[in-house]
C-alpha cells in the first residue's frame, strides 16, 4: 500500500472522528482464454494504423476509448434486454478471438427504458488494440490495453495547459479575466502538492532538464504575466484571485527560486492591501476567503486568519452549504479556500477543520451512494455537475485511502473517456465527420479549462492510489 502524506494532523483527527466504512468491490468473472495472445502495438493518444471503418450506427457495447491499463479493473457496459451469456474480445488487426467473457448483473434503467449488463475482463492483460463483440448487439469501438494509458492521458492534458497560459499571457487585463486561470492554477498546484512524484521534470520537453517540475514552469507563465499588471486598475474579485494564486505559487515555487517566490508573496500582500479598502459588496466573499486562506498560510498574520475563520463560521453554520453559492466560480473558490485552510501549517482552528472534512466526507458518501444506483456507475451524467464533487472525494481518498472511493473515481474516469451512453470521449474532439456545432456540443470538457484541471486531479489520485 502506498505511503500517504497526511495534509495536516488536523485532517487525520477529523477523519478519525467520522470514520470510513469499507465497501465490497466488484468480483472478477470467470473467463476462458481461447488462444495465445497476439499483441498489436498501440498507445493512448496515437493514431491507430488499423485501416477499418468505424461503425456508422451507435454501438451498444461501451468501453473506455482511451483504453485500460493492464493491471486495472476492466469493465465494459452492454445495452440490450435479450443478450447471450458470452462476449468476445477480438484482436483489432486480425479479428482473432483473444478472450471469452461472461456477462453479469443485468439491471433495468427506467429513465432510458433499457437493460444494462456488465462484462468484467480484468483477468485479460494482453497489451494491444482490441474490440468487443457479441452475436446479438454487434461490436464496440476499438480500445487499447497498455501499461501507461493514464500517464499518456495525463501528459497530453498538461500540454494543453501550456497553450492556455501562453495565449493568456498575450492578452491585456480586463475585468473578470483572472478568475478561470486562477482556478486552473490552484487546482493544478493542489494536485502537485498531493502528488509531487507524478509531476516530474520530463513531462513537457521544452521545460525539461532544469530540475523544476514542468507544471510549475507552465503556471509561472501566468504568474509572470500577473506580476506585470497594474493592480490599482483591478476590480475586487480579480484582486482577491490575484492575491490568492500568487500566495499559493510562493508556497509551491520557493524551494526552486526563493527570490521569485518572494516577489509573488509581496505582490499578493500589496494587492490585498488594495482589497481591504474596498466595500464588502465589491468582492465576493468566497474569493476574499480564498485570498485570506492563502495569505495566512504564507505569512501567519492573524488578520488573514481572523477573516478566514469568520467566513468559515458563517458558511459552515448553514444547513445546505452547496445551495448558498452565488455562482459556479464562487463555489470553486469556496472549495479552494477550504482546501488551503485545512492544509496550512501556521495553526488553524481544529473544529473548523473537522467541520470542513465532515462536509467533504458527507459529499463523498453521497456521490458513492448515488453512483452505486446508476447503471453507468456515476454520480451524474453532467460532467460539470460531478467534477467539483469528485474533487472533495479526491481529498478524502488521499487522507484515508479508501478502495471504495478509488472505485468510484475509476468509474467516473472511464465514463468520461467513453463508457457513457453517448459513446463520446469527453476530453477530445469526436469524429471529424461531425459538424462543427455537433463537435462543440459534444466537447463537454474543453482542453486547458478548469474542468480539465479537475480531471487531471482525478487522474493523479487514481495513478497514485493504484501503486
Amino acid at each position: 500500500m502506498k505511503h500517504k502524506r497526511i495534509l495536516t494532523l488536523l485532517m487525520v483527527t477529523a477523519l478519525c472522528l467520522t470514520g470510513c466504512e469499507k465497501k465490497e468491490v466488484i468480483e472478477e468473472e470467470v473467463y476462458v482464454p481461447v488462444s495465445k495472445e497476439k499483441v498489436f502495438q498501440g498507445m493512448c493518444g496515437e493514431t491507430s494504423t488499423i485501416q477499418v471503418s468505424m461503425p456508422t450506427q451507435q454501438p451498444s457495447i461501451l468501453v473506455d476509448l482511451h483504453g485500460y491499463e493492464t493491471q486495472d479493473e476492466k469493465i465494459a457496459i452492454f445495452r440490450g434486454a435479450n443478450l447471450e451469456t458470452e462476449y468476445y474480445i477480438c484482436d483489432a488487426l486480425t479479428d482473432e478471438v483473444m478472450y471469452i467473457g461472461v456477462l453479469t448483473e443485468q439491471v433495468y434503467h427506467e429513465q432510458d427504458d433499457e437493460y444494462i449488463s456488465y462484462g468484467d475482463f480484468t483477468g485479460f492483460k494482453g497489451e494491444g488494440t482490441y474490440y468487443i463483440k457479441t452475436d446479438v448487439i454487434g461490436e464496440s469501438y476499438f480500445f487499447t490495453i497498455s501499461q501507461d494509458v493514464k500517464k499518456a492521458t495525463f501528459r497530453s492534458l498538461l500540454a494543453e495547459f501550456d497553450n492556455t497560459y501562453s495565449e493568456l499571457a498575450q492578452n491585456s487585463y480586463t475585468a473578470g479575466c483572472l478568475l478561470e486561470p486562477t482556478i486552473i492554477s490552484a487546482d493544478l498546484m493542489f494536485s502537485y502538492r498531493l502528488y509531487p512524484g507524478i509531476y516530474t521534470d520530463d513531462l513537457i520537453e521544452k521545460y525539461s532538464a532544469n530540475k523544476i517540475p514542468d507544471v510549475l514552469e507552465m503556471i509561472k507563465i501566468y504568474t509572470d504575466w500577473l506580476l506585470t499588471l497594474d493592480t490599482s486598475l483591478m476590480l475586487g474579485d480579480d484582486l482577491a484571485a490575484y492575491a490568492g494564486v500568487l500566495s499559493e505559487f510562493y508556497e509551491a515555487y520557493r524551494e526552486f527560486d526563493r527570490t521569485y517566490a518572494n516577489s509573488c508573496k509581496k505582490a499578493a500582500e500589496n494587492a490585498y492591501g488594495i482589497l481591504e479598502d474596498l466595500e464588502d459588496t465589491q468582492v465576493k466573499p468566497e474569493l476574499k476567503f480564498y485570498a485570506d486562506a492563502g495569505l495566512y498560510n504564507v505569512t501567519g498574520y492573524n488578520k488573514y486568519n481572523k477573516a478566514a475563520k469568520a467566513y468559515l463560521e458563517e458558511v459552515l453554520a448553514r444547513e445546505e452549504i452547496s445551495t448558498q453559492k452565488s455562482n459556479e466560480m464562487a463555489e470553486a473558490f469556496d472549495l479552494l479556500g477550504k482546501v488551503s485552510y485545512i492544509s496550512g501549517t501556521k495553526g488553524v482552528d481544529i473544529k473548523l477543520c473537522a467541520d470542513i472534512m465532515n462536509e467533504f466526507m458527507d459529499a463523498s458518501e453521497q456521490v458513492s451512494g448515488i453512483s452505486k444506483e446508476s447503471p453507468y456507475r456515476v454520480y451524474s451524467e453532467d460532467m460539470i455537475a460531478i467534477l467539483r464533487e469528485l474533487q472533495k472525494m479526491v481529498i478524502v481518498d488521499f487522507a484515508v485511502s479508501s478502495q471504495e472511493y478509488r472505485n468510484v473515481l475509476e468509474n467516473h474516469y472511464h465514463y468520461i473517456l467513453g463508457r457513457n451512453k453517448e459513446f463520446i470521449n469527453y476530453l477530445v474532439m469526436p469524429q471529424e465527420s461531425l459538424t462543427e456545432s455537433q463537435n462543440q456540443e459534444q466537447l463537454k470538457i474543453k482542453p486547458g479549462t478548469w474542468e480539465s484541471a479537475l480531471f487531471v486531479l482525478m487522474i493523479t489520485e487514481i495513478m497514485e492510489s493504484g501503486k
